[in-house]
């Protein structure tokens, strides 16, 4: 089966069921947006690493690469939580030409007609070349290059020099005349694909991730970004020597399972992750409920032996007669 990903950042609230649907068909990895250059850490990115560990998925993390800010306090600000989270790789994304984020939201979100003030190859090349050069140094895992043929062969035609030194993740998104596809057509599709098809910045050689859509029309998902990784050999080197599709089906623990009581007297909120973020939110148990405690991770109790469903330990009180 062709190992496919998928590239996920504050806009994909995913749900449980979405991502079991997933992984049962094939989803062999995450690549998940950590921080926008300098200026902020992604703020469903507990989240999202959450559900990746839950489903025993190797996942990398990226970070959006702003050719006006500051190189190094760039790759700084990514590299603690590159520490905290351990990737299996770390990506910067390589796309800013503009050199105005008031101008691009005017334009992109308020609609106003208005032109952007370019960077200059320049600019972007001494940026870039800078951030790459820094945190690959600093990283013990591998460093990935995302950008795209129209970015490098329209913006910047000097990154191109950089490119073969690093493992290439290439947006090239694909054209298709169907409004729902299933799993199986899916598997056909990404099956059907060929190395050499994905569209390359002129004077790049390789490829080892190719995103190929931001809105594949598969059942009951949302629109997300759609990678597909170029052969087993690539699996193994990009995402931590897993050669077989990761995914194994939770075992349960030894079967000595507490019970435990709810104290908080307003109730207690259930999670699909084991962090407080307002994205996870399932449903509040009542004062008095009692529950069974499959696992605990880090002060949450899993309160369903066959689902992601959490709860904080805090207002848990054991029941021992």
């Amino acid at each position: 089966m062709r190992k496919w990903v998928i590239d996920v950042d504050v806009w994909h609230d995913i749900k449980p069921e979405q991502w079991a649907s997933m992984v049962s068909n094939g989803l062999s990895g995450v690549i998940i947006r950590a921080v926008q250059a300098d200026t902020f850490v992604d703020k469903l990115l507990d989240v999202h690493v959450g559900n990746a560990k839950y489903y025993n998925l190797p996942f990398g993390l990226y970070q959006w690469v702003d050719p006006t800010r500051p190189a190094t306090a760039q790759a700084d600000y990514f590299l603690p939580l590159i520490n905290k989270y351990q990737p299996v790789f770390a990506a910067g994304d390589f796309e800013q030409y503009w050199s105005s984020w008031q101008e691009w939201y005017n334009k992109y979100t308020l609609g106003q007609n208005v032109d952007l003030s370019m960077l200059s190859p320049a600019q972007i090349y001494n940026t870039s070349s800078a951030y790459i050069t820094y945190l690959a140094g600093k990283l013990k895992i591998p460093f990935v290059a995302y950008t795209g043929a129209w970015y490098i062969n329209g913006f910047c035609p000097q990154l191109e020099s950089l490119l073969n030194n690093y493992p290439y993740w290439n947006a090239r998104f694909l054209e298709w005349n169907k409004s729902t596809m299933t799993f199986a057509e899916f598997q056909t599709f990404i099956a059907d694909l060929q190395p050499s098809s994905p569209m390359l910045p002129h004077g790049c050689t390789h490829w080892e991730i190719w995103q190929i859509s931001p809105h594949l029309p598969l059942p009951n998902l949302p629109a997300l970004d759609i990678d597909l990784v170029k052969d087993d050999n690539t699996y193994i080197k990009v995402f931590g020597g897993l050669g077989s599709p990761p995914y194994i089906p939770p075992t349960p623990p030894v079967p000595v399972y507490k019970q435990y009581q709810v104290t908080a007297t307003i109730g207690l909120r259930v999670r699909s992750t084991p962090v407080v973020s307002y994205t996870n939110y399932l449903y509040t148990m009542q004062f008095g409920t009692i529950v069974t405690a499959y696992e605990v991770q880090n002060g949450w109790a899993r309160i369903k032996p066959d689902s992601p469903e959490w709860c904080s330990m805090q207002w848990l009180q054991e029941i021992t007669s």
